[in-house]
């Protein structure tokens, strides 16, 4: 059993009133995570493991979840196992496929959330999508039900991902300290100080040379809460796994990126085109609510009522969804001003 002290007064955690007491020492909590992330698969349930990976570029995220994946691997079998790498989670969607076990890693999961000025509305887009994942995987599936669903997502900064993911996450694993105040915050809350220290100590160790702390990373489990579901991971490199080798063929040989679609203006109707905007995770929700505006004059619907049918917080988002899908519509050929008059 791990001893503990009173936070002292100098601690952060102290002067930001938090009441737990601190840990004098870390434990390896390996097994834990291990029981969780090759737990057994259970007939008629549909599981969904979450983990975050968080670190600063070229703190071993990428490779880290290669690792988580290859352990997986490991356990279930090539022939139950289907592992999707990509830097965006629509695209992780759209790989699914009907094999048991999903292995869905999402590199750099803030990329895709928007640009600076749309990036909350992304956000609720995000979780919108992470909302339907256990949806997605049951059609997938020939008894619509069975199977595990482990997602990793790997990101720089810990408040870019929508706060509802964070904090329904099973494990988050933590591979560097941050110099963003708000990221610190938000991990010695979940982590405490002495842990953190520790992600220091092992950053001050690789800079000066010593790989030796690579394989390590501080986990926060939840489940166990503060102290017990707070200590150390140690995961082997992939390289080093007998039987692996550097080039273990079962991962991905390159990430599937986001899909970019070329306009073939005069070729597609913008009716096909709305089409597929509807059919597309992404698009779906946006779409449903350009095609409710466009109808509006004859439905006799306002725009806060809209707003209101869809849950978006204003009239003007419902603006902003409009605007966004004329720009996708465009951009994939199609024309704005026929869409109108046929909508009409």
């Amino acid at each position: 059993m791990p001893s503990y002290r009173i936070v002292q007064e100098h601690d952060l955690s102290y002067r930001l009133g938090w009441t737990y007491n601190e840990m004098d020492e870390l434990s390896e909590i390996t097994d834990k995570i291990n029981e969780i992330i090759l737990k057994d698969i259970i007939q008629n349930e549909m599981q969904v493991i979450t983990i975050l990976v968080w670190g600063a570029r070229f703190s071993g995220k990428t490779h880290l979840c290669r690792n988580i994946s290859y352990v997986i691997w490991s356990k279930f079998g090539e022939e139950n196992t289907t592992i999707s790498y990509t830097n965006n989670l629509t695209v992780a969607y759209s790989e699914l496929d009907a094999k048991p076990v999903q292995v869905l890693v999402i590199d750099d999961a803030a990329r895709h959330q928007g640009s600076q000025d749309g990036v909350f509305k992304e956000k609720k887009d995000m979780l919108n999508d992470w909302r339907e994942l256990r949806h997605l995987k049951e059609k997938k599936v020939p008894d619509g039900k069975t199977g595990i669903v482990i997602v990793m997502l790997n990101f720089q900064k810990y408040s870019t991902i929508h706060s509802q993911i964070r904090n329904d996450a099973d494990i988050t694993l933590i591979l560097s300290p941050s110099s963003d105040f708000s990221d610190v915050t938000a991990i010695k809350q979940r982590i405490g100080d002495l842990a953190y220290e520790r992600l220091k100590e092992n950053k001050r160790k690789i800079l000066k040379g010593d790989n030796s702390v690579r394989s390590q990373s501080i986990a926060y489990l939840p489940a166990y809460g503060y102290p017990d579901g707070v200590g150390i991971y140690v995961s082997d490199w992939v390289n080093e796994i007998e039987g692996a080798g550097p080039n273990w063929t079962v991962w991905p040989d390159k990430m599937e990126p986001q899909k970019e679609i070329k306009s073939s203006s005069g070729k597609r109707t913008t009716e096909e085109i709305i089409d597929e905007l509807l059919n597309d995770l992404q698009w779906r929700k946006r779409t449903e609510i350009y095609l409710a505006y466009k109808e509006k004059k004859r439905t006799k619907e306002t725009q806060a009522e809209i707003a209101d049918r869809f849950m978006v917080s204003s009239q003007g988002m419902v603006s902003w969804y409009v605007s966004k899908v004329e720009e996708e519509i465009i951009r994939r050929g199609g024309n704005i001003e026929d869409e109108e008059e046929t909508a009409g």
